[in-house]
């Protein structure tokens, strides 16, 4: 008896660890809107800006440079990475798919400020951009 309510208790704590909780979203469609916008890499000396967008589930991203956010021009590029929200019992997941191939990573933390995406087993922080 004492082994199975072990063997429990350590499923039940490794599946909390695995799991996700955000607070902000039920819904794919929540997480996408919390999503959407300019994010900055955090602790990173770049000058570069990642503008998510989605319609629903499906979306894409835009790699621009602060001068061209700040300035109103936004540079067109053909073969733009599309982005897929996925829902599974772990949480969250963005699948980005481009010509080369497709990646996942699973998002660990999301707010109206920032946002933590685990993509082969590092965590990126990004921070959202206000001009």
């Amino acid at each position: 008896m004492k082994k199975k309510l072990l063997i429990t208790l350590f499923l039940i704590t490794s599946y909390k660890s695995f799991a996700q909780k955000l607070e902000c979203c039920n819904s794919i469609n929540e997480v996408a809107e919390k999503l959407e916008g300019n994010w900055v890499k955090k602790n990173e000396d770049s000058n570069l800006i990642y503008q998510f967008y989605f319609k629903g589930e499906i979306g894409g991203i835009f790699e621009l440079k602060k001068e061209d956010i700040e300035s109103g021009r936004i540079p067109l590029k053909s073969c733009q990475p599309v982005l897929k929200i996925i829902k599974n019992i772990f949480g969250y997941k963005i699948e980005f798919i481009s010509m080369s191939g497709s990646v996942k990573g699973r998002i660990k933390h999301l707010d109206e400020k920032s946002f933590t995406l685990k993509i082969r087993g590092n965590l990126v922080e990004y921070s959202r951009f206000e001009n």
